[in-house]
């Protein structure tokens, strides 16, 4: 189904992927972009990235299965294989993907798996699969646990804000709250959802033994207000990855690219325009 209201039309549609059906949008028009979303939330949370990047790009983004408006679905699965699946759907051989926190560690597992079909890597506020998590953030999953078991979803949502929106060393009110309705949105339809008793399989052997082995251009960014897991993480991969580079945004969290949307897409814009491959259609 295309959306022709807006000044970059939109198409949405479903794609079967490995006995899930994913929720996918494209605009725009040249050279394949993925946006890949962070946990808990869904391809909402690229609103204010998603038109401007598609003035320059023939833009995807999708919901992982059980996100948003994606299926779980049924049998084993990996969500760097269901991310394949759906570019083969839509016919992408080759992109450039863009990735945030568990969207991150998905693109990297991708690049890993399918390094041929990706042309550059922008790994924002990034998981890394293999990462040992520090005693603060296990105790933050117990606290969580604890709040899911309890069936609450308010407080649930709460925790998740407070670590993943605000970050250690804000208030609530020194963050937009706009941007943190936003979250909270996602989030809880998230936390509302029936449980869904699936696990993804993970990269073997893990990401973080084989950074080195990507060759694939790639550019770090990172909020210096984000927890301390986030930012060994982006070092990780900033000195894993050969050629890497790293940005620091000094006044920004976890969610950088919706706090400073116009900063994030000026820096991804100009990163990617370095490494899109010249067009060779004429």
């Amino acid at each position: 189904m295309t959306d022709n209201s807006s000044a970059t039309p939109i198409t949405r549609g479903s794609a079967s992927v490995n006995g899930a059906a994913l929720y996918y949008e494209t605009t725009g028009s040249g050279y394949p972009l993925v946006l890949v979303h962070r946990g808990l939330l869904d391809h909402q949370m690229w609103d204010d990235q998603f038109a401007a990047l598609g003035e320059h790009y023939y833009v995807i983004r999708y919901d992982i299965r059980g996100s948003g408006s994606s299926r779980v679905g049924t049998g084993d699965f990996s969500h760097h294989g269901d991310l394949h699946g759906l570019l083969r759907a839509l016919n992408v051989e080759r992109a450039h993907l863009v990735g945030l926190g568990l969207g991150a560690s998905i693109s990297l597992d991708f690049a890993l798996s399918y390094p041929e079909q990706v042309s550059a890597l922008v790994l924002v506020s990034p998981g890394l699969g293999g990462f040992q998590a520090s005693a603060a953030f296990k105790e933050y999953q117990h606290q969580l646990f604890i709040a899911f078991s309890r069936m609450n979803s308010d407080e649930t949502v709460d925790l998740s804000l407070k670590m993943w929106v605000d970050g250690p060393t804000r208030t609530s009110d020194e963050v937009d709250p706009r941007m943190r309705a936003r979250v909270r949105a996602m989030m809880t339809d998230a936390m509302m959802r029936p449980p869904q008793n699936y696990l993804a399989k993970m990269l073997d052997p893990l990401a973080i033994t084989r950074l080195n082995d990507l060759k694939t251009p790639a550019l770090v960014l990172a909020g210096a207000l984000d927890i301390s897991d986030t930012l060994d993480i982006a070092d990780k991969i900033d000195t894993g990855i050969a050629g890497a580079e790293k940005v620091l945004f000094p006044d920004a969290g976890h969610m950088l690219n919706m706090e400073q949307p116009d900063r994030f897409n000026r820096l991804v814009l100009d990163f990617l325009a370095a490494h899109t491959p010249p067009d060779t259609s004429g």
